[in-house]
């Protein structure tokens, strides 16, 4: 690998040392010795001030089969177009011969490649783990590798063995022609407790010359690599690809995030390949859980230099104001301006002196126009802020900038130390022209999945990951749970296995109907019992995920209910908690009667299946089209 160890501002702004770690897994040679080789790359002098060894034991990898636990692949390559196979752009099916499921991104062959949302492990199980991409070069390129199948005694069997064994993952993929601008994705929903094995792999069949690609590998920590990936007989005798994936461990940054850059080298080994002609590939990637690390405390405090991260932003404050707990919760406003700490952060406050700038957004009429003036963090790609407008104060209807019809930029300032902009944008529409209109400023930060909680007009809801599409949902309800089979200390295993297993979820959570009781026969558990058990559930999600957004669904007023004289019951419990959630600012209440019944409690034709109980799949539609609009207000992935 290749490391900077000093220069201009190599650390940040004003700090001309390096300040990454650099970590890589290796296998000790045959008599049990591993070398550690120090050569300069460029400049006089090469360093080494600080070196650490643990030891980890390798799953067994037998050729064929999955890895434990089961990696992730990823084909960075076929599109799946006619005008595309031709020239070996070949996306790889699933299962594979193997038997084993990839996710494909790509877009084309000069397009934007797809990103991808909770990606399925090769087994074919919702791993909670998404790709998105930042910026991505050039696009799809075939890199013709020349092999129609990879014996299990190829190299490119490393630690992740079977997991890229597969021709059309190898033989096409990403590439950029920059050996100056990083391109890059980012993973997000990993478990900052645990660490990953990344197998990288990046080649092109070319014997005219090396080229080299420069990686970068950023989660708690920093490691990167400089790979040959083509030129005469890189690969062995007569082969002019490489045939060696690059196996890293990284454990993720404090969000749950691992990101990866890439370029042509712009400094390499002699003989390299610059300029405009400075190719890189990224071909194929397999990941996968190595262990658990702990608690992660990463990324560091931060104060000689800009704040590049929430985490850093909420240590700096709680340690000049004295906070703790909860206080520095993304959804809490311990300061009591009206703005939470997230809000605060994107807003760039700064975070040890209150009056120091003023940070919120101002309203105000430019040439007859309505406008919003705000600061806009931009040094930390997984939180955002944008504007928004909308003709009426609702839940619904409010459109972002750069949308058709929504706020309109017409300035942009820098802002001093190099960490965000002041904007001004202004309303679409005069304000002469008869139409009511509202702006406003939005924060948010990512959430990886949905997670679905509660019991069966949850689990009977089969459709429902079509149904609230684009975003990414887990259903984990189960038919007849009542809310103390939910709780985190009920004897059952919903809670371990359904809740706590998950990483960094929103959350839906519906129960509380069978509480109430489906038959006259059985009465009804008090209602405070059932709100009581219900806050107990939200505390002790909020305990493990504590800036998670949670949406918790009124109970229905099933027909049975009204059969069997539960109304009251029904709507007891869902005042009691409308009004609890109106106190909890991570939390949203939706009530999807309105769509199912009419204003005397009626169920509406078609809404309700013939056991007057569970919804039909006209009355999912219906509720769909209650909880999607509030679900994409909530989801980072709408307002980035």
């Amino acid at each position: 690998m290749v490391q900077t160890n000093s220069g201009t501002d190599v650390g940040g702004p004003g700090i001309p040392y390096n300040r990454s770690l650099s970590a890589t897994e290796m296998f000790p040679a045959a008599d049990g010795t591993l070398s550690v080789e120090i050569t300069v790359q460029q400049g006089t002098y090469g360093y080494l001030n600080a070196f650490s060894l643990s030891a980890t034991v390798p799953t067994a990898v037998v050729a064929g089969q999955p890895t434990t636990p089961p990696s992730i692949l990823i084909d960075f390559g076929g599109t799946g177009a006619t005008n595309q196979i031709g020239s070996g752009i070949i996306p790889t099916s699933s299962p594979d011969f193997r038997g084993f499921y990839w996710n494909n991104s790509s877009g084309g062959q000069f397009g934007r490649p797809s990103d991808i949302s909770n990606m399925v492990d090769q087994l074919n199980q919702p791993s909670g783990i998404s790709l998105a991409w930042g910026s991505w070069g050039v696009g799809v390129a075939s890199v013709n590798l020349g092999v129609s199948t990879i014996p299990a005694s190829s190299p490119l069997y490393g630690f992740q063995g079977s997991a890229l064994g597969v021709a059309s993952a190898m033989q096409d993929g990403i590439y950029t022609v920059s050996d100056v601008n990083d391109n890059f994705l980012t993973l997000s929903g990993m478990d900052p407790a645990k660490q990953y094995d990344l197998s990288i792999f990046a080649s092109r069949d070319d014997s005219s010359g090396p080229r080299y690609s420069d990686y970068l590998v950023r989660g708690a920590w920093d490691t990167n690599r400089l790979i040959q990936t083509s030129g005469p007989n890189v690969g062995g005798s007569g082969i002019h690809y490489n045939v060696t994936p690059w196996d890293c461990t990284m454990v993720p940054d404090s969000y749950g995030n691992i990101t990866i850059y890439y370029r042509g080298a712009f400094s390499g080994p002699a003989g390299a390949v610059s300029g405009t002609n400075a190719w890189a590939y990224l071909n194929a990637m397999a990941i996968r859980v190595s262990g658990s690390t702990g608690t992660n405390t990463n990324p560091p405090v931060v104060t000689n230099g800009p704040i590049t991260t929430f985490a850093q932003w909420r240590s700096v404050r709680a340690a000049a104001w004295g906070w703790s707990g909860n206080q520095t919760n993304a959804m809490s406003d311990p300061d009591g301006n009206g703005m939470n700490n997230l809000m605060e952060y994107c807003l760039l406050a700064d975070p040890t002196n209150a009056a120091a700038r003023s940070i919120r957004p101002v309203l105000s009429d430019s040439n007859g126009y309505l406008t919003l003036s705000y600061l806009r963090r931009t040094n930390d790609a997984s939180v955002a802020i944008r504007a928004e407008y909308s003709s009426s104060l609702g839940s619904s209807g409010w459109i972002p900038e750069t949308v058709t019809n929504g706020p309109v930029a017409v300035a942009t300032n820098s802002v001093p130390g190099d960490e965000g902009v002041e904007v001004l944008v202004r309303a679409p529409v005069p304000k002469n022209s008869g139409s009511r209109g509202y702006l406003r400023a939005v924060a948010s930060q990512p959430v990886n999945r949905v997670l679905v909680v509660g019991s069966s007009t949850m689990a009977y809801w089969t459709t429902m990951t079509t149904d609230l599409a684009p975003i990414p949902v887990l259903n984990q309800a189960v038919a007849g749970t009542v809310t103390t089979n939910w709780l985190s200390n009920y004897s059952g295993s919903y809670w371990s296995n359904r809740v706590v297993s998950q990483t960094n979820p929103a959350l839906i959570y519906y129960c509380g109907s069978n509480d109430i009781g489906n038959s006259s026969s059985t009465p009804a558990v008090p209602s405070a019992t059932i709100v009581s058990n219900t806050v107990a559930f939200f505390q002790d999600f909020w305990a493990r995920y504590p800036d998670s957004p949670a949406i918790y669904l009124a109970v229905q007023k099933a027909p049975i209910k009204k059969t069997i004289g539960r109304i009251n019951n029904v709507n007891e419990v869902n005042n009691l908690m409308k009004a609890w959630v109106a106190t909890q600012p991570r939390a949203r209440y939706v009530d999807t009667n309105p769509v199912m019944v009419d204003t005397n409690d009626t169920a509406l034709p078609g809404m309700f299946l013939s056991d007057n109980l569970h919804p039909s799949a006209a009355g999912y539609a219906a509720m769909k089209g209650v909880i999607l609009p509030v679900l994409k207000e909530m989801w980072y992935y709408q307002v980035r």
